[in-house]
């Protein structure tokens, strides 16, 4: 299986169940990189449907892209995505091996510095845990104010079906519900509302080195997922498994 996660708005998030509109993301998976750049190039492009694409979003033949050499593509590996507390040492090793690899296929691969990146999650948890307690579970998926195309029968299917039924979330909805009510309660908005640092994590803070500037995509470990555990067994590290609310209320 082969995943890609495009630059944010290359692909619109139109028809997607929303969770919270600063990190929804979608991207398509399939058995193949060629799959895959032919699914991308069905789905990229403006639609017209959702505001947070650019307007001069540019698509090109992904699939004739396969052809090209690798001369001239950068990579950066993060290297504050590497040696962390939750890090697995077979992983980290797993990808600095792809990045050597892509480096021998001809691509300019780099370790740089993003101090900000150590702050993410903790930045992520807080526009998480309050955006999507007020749009996903206050607002059932599109809140007010919305400036693109609206679903009204999901909105009201959804809405009525998580209130008549809400164990039916999975433990990761759950705790966002807990902790995202919290928070706004106690702090009324206040702490997803702090911009300036929002701001310097996604803008501030790019990639140093050799080229700044120019295009270059990060290098980064991600924890594998592992199976639920089974029933009676103790679910260390349960709440990390996440769950579509739209599924789990019965709509596919």
């Amino acid at each position: 299986m082969v995943g890609h996660k495009p630059t944010h708005g290359l692909v619109p998030c139109t028809g997607v169940f929303p969770i919270e509109q600063t990190i929804d993301h979608v991207g398509p998976m399939a058995r193949t990189v060629a799959d895959v750049a032919l699914t991308l190039a069905v789905l990229a492009g403006p639609d017209g449907l959702d505001p947070r694409q650019p307007a001069d979003v540019s698509v090109p033949d992904y699939v004739a892209e396969l052809g090209r050499a690798a001369d001239g593509l950068r990579v950066r590996v993060i290297a504050e995505g590497f040696g962390r507390d939750n890090s697995e040492p077979a992983v980290d090793a797993t990808v600095r091996a792809a990045a050597e690899t892509l480096a021998g296929a001809g691509m300019s691969a780099e370790e740089v510095s993003i101090p900000w990146h150590l702050h993410g999650l903790r930045v992520w948890d807080v526009i998480a845990a309050e955006g999507a307690t007020a749009q996903m579970i206050d607002g059932n998926g599109y809140g007010l104010n919305w400036q693109g195309r609206y679903d009204p029968d999901l909105i009201d299917y959804y809405g009525t079906r998580w209130r008549g039924d809400p164990t039916a979330f999975s433990e990761i909805v759950k705790l966002v519900m807990l902790a995202g009510r919290y928070a706004l309660d106690r702090y009324h908005g206040r702490l997803r509302a702090l911009g300036p640092h929002r701001r310097a994590l996604r803008q501030g803070q790019g990639p140093a080195g050799p080229g700044r500037g120019r295009p270059a995509d990060a290098v980064l470990p991600r924890a594998p997922r592992r199976p639920a555990p089974a029933a009676g067994r103790p679910r260390a590290g349960g709440v990390r498994r996440g769950g579509r609310p739209g599924r789990r209320a019965g709509r596919p």
